[in-house]
């Protein structure tokens, strides 16, 4: 769903409005704006939001790609890469379940550092 960001800076002071929806759209901002932000949970808190729908946009596009790449399962079982009864998704060359679960984790991970650098907080 489309990110409505005239709502989430409703919260904010209107002469920062602005400056708000270009760092968010271009990610560059004036010292002065960046004061703005340190200085005001309000604005730190309407940025969490942007990132955190941002966030999910690429967790689905992550998903969808992962599931993408996926090759269709054979009609015979006995040329599939998993063992018997074991219902889950086939895996790719190379790719398994536990390669998937890392790499969630590692885009976890970058998405965590790149909020906390934004929002300047500590974990």
């Amino acid at each position: 769903q489309p990110l409505d960001i005239n709502t989430i800076i409703q919260s904010l002071d209107p002469a920062w409005q602005g400056e708000f929806k270009a760092f968010v759209e271009g990610g560059e901002a004036r010292p002065e704006f960046l004061a703005y932000l340190d200085a005001h949970p309000e604005c730190q808190l309407a940025l969490e939001r942007v990132c955190q729908h941002e966030i999910g946009q690429l967790r689905r596009a992550l998903s969808k790609t992962m599931t993408k790449s996926a090759p269709t399962p054979s009609p015979n079982p006995s040329h599939t890469d998993r063992p018997p009864g074991n219902s889950s998704r086939m895996t790719g060359p190379g790719e398994s379940p536990k390669s998937q679960t890392k790499l969630t984790a590692v885009f976890d991970n970058l998405v965590s550092k790149t909020l906390q650098r934004l929002t300047k907080t500590k974990p």
